[in-house]
């Protein structure tokens, strides 16, 4: 840590500190190359503590302790903890990117020391994934009225989601690090199935792509399961709507002047499945429609009245965009509701011994549901395929 931050002054004199860290190592085992081994086995497994259990879960613990609270949040403890959350992505940057990252490269040049610490810092990275899983488990969508739970829930998610594209991203496909696909594709499925992979599915694009984009540098053979099919439809709709979303806000902003051309941009009239709380990535279907809609603009619903209350009382963005809404736009909108949501989507299926959410294959945790037709190696995966509070289409109220 450093208190120099403000200037940029803090950040060089970290990635100094990484940079002579990877020297040590190297110096370490120039001298003895057992002993620079066993000298970088321990650290990473130092790193892996700090990273782990210091900077995610200890600022997801952080977000937990605030929002659980029994007293109400004011404005300076929401700015404390956006800080707190800030710098949590900032540490675990600096390891990433800082250590992980360079380390990893190095494996690849074939220098002795890094080829046998590679799988080490391989480990950082995948138990990394692993407690962001679990983090994001233990702070669901609420659903009802609760704002104080909706806000951990989004809040956790996006700080997961950044730290989750770190890892996969900036560390892994960034450097072509070859990763085993039975270790990294089920957990990131299941990092997929809480949307956690990337905020709004906008670096790589949707779930197909982020696969592509693995088994392009990471791992040579990915097996397409029907998990992946839906993952692709989940994705794709949480895109589309970030992006309708973000093309109605420039319409209203002057400076772009879209609003006074409603045909610019089309996509923003569109009707978008995804709940139109920013953050919430809760999406509707025939058999799952959402019950609070508005019917002057069409384009506005919501999974459940804390999603609306944000929406209209605190961001304020229903009131800002459904005014501007011209009458045959909210029109088109609403024939749109009506076509879609009589729309029947499919289940996909998946072989026996797989877990039909995340692709797990084999294992003595992977069992039959109660109807005897599906296998899930854990309650994540079966809640999120058959409902409950991580389930694909929210809770109700």
């Amino acid at each position: 840590d450093s208190d120099d931050d403000d200037d940029g002054r803090g950040r060089s004199i970290t990635l100094d500190k990484c940079r002579k860290f990877l020297s040590d190592l190297e110096d370490a085992a120039e001298e003895d190359m057992k002993a620079g081994t066993a000298k970088g086995i321990a650290s990473a497994k130092a790193l892996k503590t700090l990273l782990v259990d210091k900077v995610v879960v200890g600022t997801g613990e952080a977000i937990h302790d605030m929002w659980s609270g029994d007293l109400g949040i004011d404005g300076p403890m929401q700015t404390q903890m956006e800080t707190r959350v800030e710098e949590g992505n900032k540490k675990a940057e600096l390891i990433l990117v800082g250590i992980v990252r360079p380390a990893l490269c190095k494996s690849k040049g074939g220098e002795a020391i890094w080829a046998r610490l590679r799988e080490s810092f391989v480990d950082i990275c995948l138990s990394t994934l692993r407690s962001l899983v679990a983090l994001m488990e233990k702070a669901p969508h609420p659903g009802g009225w609760g704002m104080q739970p909706l806000q951990e829930h989004f809040q956790m998610k996006k700080f997961l989601a950044e730290v989750s594209l770190m890892v996969w991203s900036s560390v892994f496909y960034d450097a072509g690090v070859q990763v085993p696909a039975d270790e990294l594709i089920p957990v990131m499925r299941q990092l997929a199935m809480l949307d956690c992979v990337d905020r709004s599915w906008t670096m790589h694009g949707s779930w197909s792509n982020v696969l592509d984009a693995l088994s392009s540098k990471c791992c040579a053979r990915i097996k397409r399961i029907g998990a992946d099919d839906e993952l692709e439809r989940l994705s794709s709709e949480i895109r589309k709507a970030a992006n309708s979303m973000r093309c109605k806000l420039m319409a209203c902003d002057d400076r772009f002047g879209l609003m006074s051309d409603v045909d610019s941009a089309p996509q923003k009239w569109r009707y978008q499945l995804k709940c139109s709380a920013m953050n919430c990535s809760n999406l509707e279907d025939p058999e799952n429609p959402h019950k609070l809609r508005c019917e002057e603009c069409w384009y506005f619903h919501w999974c459940c009245n804390g999603c609306m209350t944000q929406s209209c009382d605190f961001t304020r963005q229903h009131d800002m965009l459904c005014a501007a809404t011209p009458p045959e736009k909210a029109e088109q909108t609403r024939q749109e509701v009506s076509a879609l949501l009589g729309w029947d989507v499919q289940a996909p299926s998946v072989s026996v011994k797989t877990c039909h959410s995340c692709g797990k294959r084999e294992g003595p945790e992977i069992k039959l549901n109660k109807c005897g037709k599906k296998y899930y190696c854990s309650s994540l995966c079966e809640n999120w395929d058959t409902g409950g509070s991580n389930g694909r289409h929210g809770g109700s109220d």
